[in-house]
């Protein structure tokens, strides 16, 4: 019965860490990207 928790336990730990880590990785992905665009913005801006 202890044995049981104590795997569920790591299980869960590890869908915890895993969900952290995408959501992680889509906020940086996002940032990334609308940095992109608003490099894009500001040097278009100054081309014209």
């Amino acid at each position: 019965m202890i044995d049981q928790l104590k795997q569920s336990d790591i299980m869960s730990q590890g869908v915890f860490v895993a969900l952290t880590g995408l959501v992680i990785v889509f906020l940086v992905l996002s940032l990334f990207f609308l940095t992109i665009k608003l490099m894009q913005k500001a040097g278009s801006r100054k081309n014209k």
